[in-house]
């Protein structure tokens, strides 16, 4: 019994390591795309766009991060890491929205999360 929980504490303190290197990355993306937005004179309209792709940028350095380390069934841990990456923007959304949500707009943004994890998860798997 006791491999068993620490088998599951090594795949929590990764998948946290994931999250959080990944959350960094997006950060660093993010002031990097303020400076650029700031500096330059752009559409607004491109922000959202931008902030989407940096989103999917880090699902899937997170899912390379785990699935290279966990050696085996990359594509499981890439589309596991992506769901927690999508629930926990979907928890920070939830909170701020003053309008509600509706599943239709939010299943596309779960199906990228997650094809975009199952990516990550794949790559991460055949680096050597």
């Amino acid at each position: 019994m006791k491999e068993n929980s620490q088998v599951d504490n090594e795949f929590l303190k990764l998948y946290l390591k994931g999250l959080l290197r990944s959350i960094g990355l997006a950060l660093i993306l993010i002031v990097i795309m303020t400076t650029v937005f700031f500096f330059v004179d752009l559409n607004n309209n491109l922000v959202n766009p931008f902030e989407f792709v940096i989103l999917l940028l880090s699902v899937l350095y997170a899912s390379i991060y785990v699935s290279r380390r966990m050696k085996s069934k990359g594509w499981l841990h890439g589309i596991i890491m992506g769901t927690i990456y999508f629930a926990i923007i979907f928890a920070v959304n939830l909170g701020t929205a003053a309008d509600g949500f509706q599943i239709m707009s939010i299943l596309p943004k779960w199906i990228f999360f997650g094809s975009t994890g199952f990516i990550g998860g794949c790559i991460g798997v055949n680096i050597r």
